[in-house]
């Protein structure tokens, strides 16, 4: 039996309205619930999907206009760490540019919403950002290789590693010793694994493992 909530039931104003659905990363010890985030008309909402062996249900949990406060940030990826859901984004402009510096964090017991200003270095991806993310059973959300911007439509395969420790405060990245050596960034294939190890499969290079902390 599946029960939707009729809250998560969202009508978009006309056709040409943007929509996402992203799903919000958590590490695997988390079970019999995925968390989901949309993005309908400038409104973000977070979803539950729960389930067991006989039943799944779809509640809708919070939800917060863009609107200026978020200065029109699009979510592109999230993960969990308690009770907090955090969101990273871009800003649409010329093109869309990855911005891991200012984050939204939505607390699942409070129903409240704050803008974080991650402070210090950050990483240098474009475009939509990390390609590969995990969230270990730490809660250390790891962000895998990427893209960099070159000149105004070229780009160059990035293969830093970029880590943030969900539960430690102020949040910061903290930048991996290890980093992906020059690929096909198209056809590279990588696992993270919550012991703290990246493997990394390449059409030319074979596989390769290495401790990423």
């Amino acid at each position: 039996m599946f029960y939707v909530d009729e809250s998560n039931n969202l009508l978009a104003n006309d056709a040409t309205t943007r929509s996402q659905l992203i799903v919000v990363k958590q590490h695997s010890y988390i079970n019999n619930s995925i968390f989901f985030i949309s993005v309908v008309d400038e409104i973000i909402r977070i979803h539950k999907l729960s389930m067991d062996h006989h039943h799944a249900s779809l509640t809708l949990l919070h939800d917060v206009s863009v609107g200026d406060r978020f200065r029109m940030r699009t979510p592109i990826m999230a993960a969990r760490c308690c009770d907090e859901v955090y969101v990273i984004g871009g800003i649409h402009g010329c093109g869309f540019r990855f911005d891991p510096k200012t984050w939204i964090s939505f607390n699942l017991v409070t129903k409240s919403t704050d803008v974080i200003e991650v402070m210090d270095d950050a990483p240098p991806f474009s475009f939509s950002g990390s390609r590969y993310t995990k969230v270990l059973t730490n809660d250390l959300w790891v962000h895998a290789t990427g893209s960099i911007a070159r000149g105004m439509t070229g780009s160059a395969f990035s293969g830093e590693i970029w880590i943030v420790d969900l539960k430690s405060k102020p949040l910061k990245w903290k930048k991996s010793d290890f980093r992906v050596p020059e690929m096909d960034g198209e056809q590279l294939i990588i696992e993270l694994s919550d012991s703290g190890y990246i493997y990394v499969l390449d059409n030319n290079e074979g596989v390769l493992s290495a401790k990423i902390q």
